[in-house]
């Protein structure tokens, strides 16, 4: 009843309070480690908030199999809200710890992880992906980001379009049997 109360106001908190709720929530996981599968959308906010506390760190040694996919969908939506490239980066790192400990759940990172590209950052959960699980990408995965790239218009998106195309080169190497889609003249 607690951590529902905190998930429900931690976003109101000042930064001290927040980072001390999440550390309460890391020393009652310690004492009750049944309780777990109660904090992960804790450790995902507090990951999104930038708090120096420990509790993703904390579920991630030590319960990785209490996040579930339907965790990873909405903490890979809510990446998309996140100010700042730095902070996007350091979260979808996160996404690609988090697929070093769960490979069951890779096919649910293959949205997040074209996401992250085509948002520009530089982080590692697509080069993850491709090293640990690219038979997870399907056709029409990479049928739609590549629809996404080709929105990115060069004149407009230069620099973006271009990152974007070294990506699609590396899934394409990933997986030599993904056809990419010719880009339709406007």
């Amino acid at each position: 009843q607690e951590i529902t109360l905190i998930e429900s106001i931690h976003d109101y908190l000042d930064r001290k309070t927040q980072e001390a709720c999440f550390q309460w929530m890391t020393e009652l996981f310690g004492e009750r480690p049944e309780m777990a599968r109660y904090m992960v959308a804790s450790a995902f906010d507090e990951q999104l908030l930038g708090a120096d506390s420990q509790l993703f760190e904390t579920l991630l040694a030590k319960a990785p199999y209490v996040i579930t996919w339907e965790k990873i969908y909405l903490y890979g939506e809510d990446i998309l809200g996140v100010a700042g490239k730095g902070n996007k980066e350091r979260n979808y790192n996160q996404l690609a710890r988090i697929l070093c400990h769960r490979l069951d759940l890779a096919k649910h990172v293959v949205y997040p992880a074209f996401q992250e590209q085509a948002s520009g950052c530089e982080s590692g959960l697509l080069p993850t992906l491709l090293k640990l699980a690219p038979q997870e990408i399907t056709q029409k995965h990479f049928d739609d980001y590549v629809d996404t790239v080709h929105r990115m218009r060069w004149i407009v998106y230069g620099q973006l379009r271009n990152y974007n195309e070294q990506a699609i080169e590396w899934i394409l190497k990933a997986r030599p049997d993904l056809t990419r889609k010719p880009e339709e003249k406007p």
